[in-house]
């Protein structure tokens, strides 16, 4: 699992230890076991304080952390290092969630913006962006977002989506 997971980039090659604690921090936060992720975030941290993997495994701390709601220590967790890899952009999306539960919509317009500057067709990216930018009363632009963060061949899935769908429909009958 390791070895494929190395080998299609998902995981830094950092050595024997390091990949296996960042795989086991993975699925710990896979299966919703946030405190056990962040504690194990920290325990890799105290043993592997440099290298490649140090922003990872900054970004997967950040990301338990975020999930306990304990946004502000997430948020320092996300400061460190900003690779154009996907595991950054989620954590830049994971940081843009923690700015809007923060009430910072400016910020975490920067930080969707920052992800999609990297992954420009990253779902959550445009979502998230959507929210900053509904928060901040800028609605159409907030919708475009939201066009942009599902394939349009999609059914609409969230109550909204399905608002929007209506709407396009009775509009483009007028």
């Amino acid at each position: 699992m390791k070895k494929n997971a190395v080998a299609k980039g998902l995981v830094p090659d950092c050595g024997e230890s390091a990949t296996d604690d960042i795989l086991y921090i993975v699925q710990l936060l896979q299966s919703h076991r946030y405190r056990e992720a962040e504690a194990a975030a920290a325990q890799a941290l105290a043993h592997h304080p440099t290298g490649n993997h140090h922003a990872l495994l900054h970004s997967l701390k950040g990301q338990a952390l975020a999930n306990q709601s304990a946004f502000e220590e997430a948020l320092a967790c996300f400061q460190v290092g900003k690779p154009c890899d996907i595991g950054a952009v989620e954590s830049c999306v994971m940081e843009a969630v923690c700015w809007l539960h923060l009430e910072c919509p400016e910020a975490a317009l920067e930080c969707c913006d920052r992800a999609l500057a990297c992954h420009p067709d990253y779902a959550q990216g445009w979502l998230f962006r959507g929210v900053a930018l509904h928060r901040l009363g800028r609605y159409r632009e907030a919708y475009q977002c939201y066009q942009q963060s599902a394939p349009e061949d999609s059914p609409p899935r969230s109550l909204l989506q399905r608002i929007q769908h209506w709407w396009q429909g009775r509009s483009s009958q007028a």
